[in-house]
């Protein structure tokens, strides 16, 4: 039977195995030969446990508590020396049957230091030692009268280390490092530390892979404990970008950026420029043009970046000119610069690659756009335009029929049938001829004084007498001749056969009286028409008058002489002059 020696939370328990070997090499040392203490067989230490299988043949053993532990030599005993690192020995003494004594002690002629009887019951041991000291254990006192005495006789250390690698991360890509750290636990430093891959034998390590890759690492204290950990370390790929764009563009067009190769990306470039899309356009902005990175990363976190130059080269910049014009029949002159070549189109079908355009003669159809596309020499185009507007010089003829003096467009007063030109300057600045012909077709009302009590109208038409002191027309009073029978001041209303109306002058009729000191023709009012000021004559006297509208609301009154009145509506009314006691009525036309 074989015996192997186990370690669990610092519990060393033997167990029987047979032909099968776990945990650490155990070391056959067959029939010892040593029954002296000079002869003991030296039993090497290591991490774990060493032990020694002994198959020996017994005769004429006795068992004495007291004597075996006693310095005595005696045959049949097995002898082991140990030189342990450690300042603790421990041990198990695997009896199969029967018992005997285990002694120890630091010098084959020394008293044992340690002492006991062992049987299968109680088979474990451990005694405290100076490192480095060499000391012999003693297997004696046999109780087997004759036969063959086998035990299991293990050795070992304290070898309780326990060590793991901490990593800031288990997964990199390709190009980045992992820092690794060996982990001692429970053992006794200081370390040493023995890393494979061709590390170091440093503590700490920092490593790039490019594939997946296990490193381990054995940590040896003090005592000459050591363990082993293990870590692997994952490399991910990364991934393959490309970024790529029309360019050169001109200003104007916009051109995208394309990516590939992963799954999320991020553009950046001049003035702040940012974007997440695969595909980003930028605006086509000369101030735009440099260099655009992109960063693709994977779902695994790995990126990898690449970049694109964009040229996009400035539009020329045109100015345009017209010269200080806008009528009819001038010269057009429009110049353009800022380009290399042009070419212009405008209304009516007009086209030009000149710089400078002069059209004669121009005419109202001609105004409109003009574009023109300027080329530099990038071969970038720019488009502008000019608004032309040409406006007319007018000829124009009209005929006015009035039954009332009328001002014509250039403001002269026509009182008259005929023709009235007028030259004008419209607002545009473009002169215009204007021919108006007037037909004057009203009538005028005037009445005379038959025998101081008659009046007769004077015109043709139809008639209609006026009662000028009541402001009212006379009823069924409709006869070219009118004979009042009270004392009035009277007028007719006299219409012509194309509808013009004239009211004459006022006459006073004092029907009691037929001598009058004062002539009513020798009484005029001028100008008349007037625009709003006008003048009495043949007054020897200052006169009390009043006006009248057509209506007969009185709108002025007051005392005239030498001086003016004023007059600031438009229309017919009558002024009523009364000069010692008679009333004289005049007809007003303002104008």
């Amino acid at each position: 039977m074989y015996l192997n020696v186990l370690k669990f939370n610092q519990i060393k328990i033997c167990i029987f195995f047979i032909f099968i070997f776990f945990g650490n090499t155990i070391k056959l040392i067959g029939q010892p030969q040593n029954d002296f203490c000079t002869n003991a067989i030296a039993v090497p230490l290591e991490a774990g446990t060493s032990c020694n299988l002994v198959n020996y043949a017994v005769s004429n053993a006795t068992f004495s508590n007291n004597l075996r532990c006693q310095n005595e030599v005696t045959t049949n005993d097995v002898w082991y020396s140990i030189t342990p690192s450690q300042n603790v020995l421990y041990g198990n003494l695997g009896i199969f049957t029967g018992q005997c004594h285990l002694s120890i002690y630091d010098a084959c002629n020394s008293s044992p230091i340690f002492c006991r009887p062992f049987n299968i019951s109680n088979p474990y041991f451990n005694l405290n030692v100076n490192p480095g000291t060499t000391y012999y254990i003693r297997i004696s006192d046999f109780s087997f009268m004759n036969g063959n005495m086998e035990f299991d006789m293990c050795f070992w250390e304290d070898c309780n280390i326990s060590v793991s690698i901490i990593t800031n991360t288990s997964t990199i890509c390709d190009g980045e490092s992992a820092l690794l750290e060996a982990f001692a636990n429970f053992g006794t430093p200081p370390y040493s530390y023995q890393w494979d891959q061709n590390l170091s034998p440093d503590q700490y390590q920092t490593v790039s892979p490019n594939v997946n890759t296990n490193y381990n690492v054995t940590v040896t204290d003090i005592n000459n404990c050591s363990d082993t950990g293990t870590i692997t370390i994952i490399v991910n790929a990364l991934p393959i970008v490309t970024a790529f764009a029309n360019t050169p563009v001109c200003e104007g067009f916009g051109t995208i950026l394309f990516g590939n190769g992963g799954t999320y990306y991020n553009w950046a470039g001049p003035n702040n420029f940012n974007s997440t899309q695969q595909n980003a356009l930028v605006e086509g902005l000369p101030q735009n043009s440099g260099t655009y990175f992109l960063t693709v990363t994977e779902n695994n976190g790995c990126s990898s970046t690449s970049s694109v130059n964009i040229l996009i080269n400035p539009a020329p910049t045109l100015i345009l000119h017209k010269n200080n014009f806008s009528c009819q029949k001038d010269s057009l002159i429009l110049t353009v610069s800022g380009a290399n070549t042009y070419m212009w189109n405008g209304p009516n079908g007009f086209t030009s690659i000149l710089d400078t355009i002069v059209l004669h003669n121009v005419i109202p159809a001609q105004s409109g756009i003009y574009k023109v596309k300027g080329q530099g020499t990038n071969l970038c185009q720019k488009t502008d335009s000019i608004k032309v507007t040409i406006y007319p010089t007018y000829s124009y003829g009209d005929q006015v029929i009035s039954c009332f003096n009328e001002l014509s467009p250039g403001g002269q007063l026509m009182t008259a049938t005929g023709f009235y030109i007028d030259s004008l300057t419209t607002v545009n600045s473009c002169d215009s001829i204007i021919s108006t012909y007037f037909i004057y077709n009203a009538t005028e009302a005037q009445v005379s004084i038959i025998n101081d009590t008659i009046i007769q109208a004077i015109g043709g038409g139809t008639y209609q007498w006026f009662d000028c002191t009541l402001g009212q027309n006379i009823p069924n009073e409709n006869s070219q001749i009118f004979i009042p029978t009270q004392n009035g001041n009277y007028a007719v209303i006299i219409t012509n056969a194309s509808g013009c109306v004239d009211t004459s002058d006022c006459v006073t009729i004092d029907v009691s009286s037929s001598q009058s000191t004062i002539n009513p023709k020798s009484i005029t009012v001028s100008p008349n028409p007037t625009s709003n000021i006008f003048y009495v004559h043949g007054l020897t006297q200052p006169a009390n008058y009043e006006i009248y509208s057509l209506q007969g609301l009185k709108i002025s009154n007051g005392s005239v002489f030498d001086q003016s009145i004023q007059i600031l509506e438009k229309g017919i009314f009558y002024i009523k002059l009364m000069i010692n006691n008679e009333i004289i009525v005049k007809k007003l036309i303002v104008l």
